[in-house]
């Protein structure tokens, strides 16, 4: 990856944590069945989608955030649409989730025809205890390039606030 396109990357800071109730956690064993009611939320809270982009060009949505117990494999499933007349790549190269920084620029790149929408993951493998890992925010950097050309046509960091 070109280091200059880096540079030229687009910041997109998006916090869901807007009007949401926050939670001490540490006190659990002393909340009332409403505290409880409200924690646990209803299946509608539970269904996720992060809309990182969404341009005339491009929608970038993810669809599923799963941590696998035993191979402590991250993935985050995203669903992309090239709304343009060129089939394009993304190229991911960085991932953060909270503190913890992945370089998953060796990840398999995105190919999307025009006027076209696929879905994709993105896997990092996390150390330590799975528990204690994704608790606030994920960060993605990623370029776009034209695939005939192999030409940069924009790049993207976006940092999302999720708890």
């Amino acid at each position: 990856m070109d280091l200059s396109h880096a540079k030229k990357r687009k910041f997109i800071s998006i916090d869901l944590t807007k009007g949401r109730r926050k939670f001490d956690t540490s006190k659990m064993d002393e909340w009332s069945p409403e505290e409880w009611a409200a924690f646990v939320g209803t299946e509608e809270d539970h269904h996720l989608e992060i809309p990182l982009l969404n341009t005339e060009k491009y929608h970038f949505l993810i669809v599923s955030i799963s941590i696998n117990e035993v191979t402590k494999a991250f993935t985050l499933e995203i669903q992309i649409e090239n709304k343009t007349e060129k089939e394009i790549r993304i190229d991911a190269s960085t991932l953060k989730i909270d503190e913890a920084l992945f370089d998953v620029s060796k990840t398999e790149p995105f190919f999307i025809k025009a006027h076209a929408q696929k879905e994709g993951q993105i896997t990092v493998i996390i150390s330590g205890d799975y528990l204690e890992f994704f608790k606030n925010l994920i960060s993605l950097s990623f370029d776009i390039k034209e695939v005939e050309t192999d030409n940069w046509l924009e790049g993207y960091e976006v940092v999302v606030q999720v708890y």
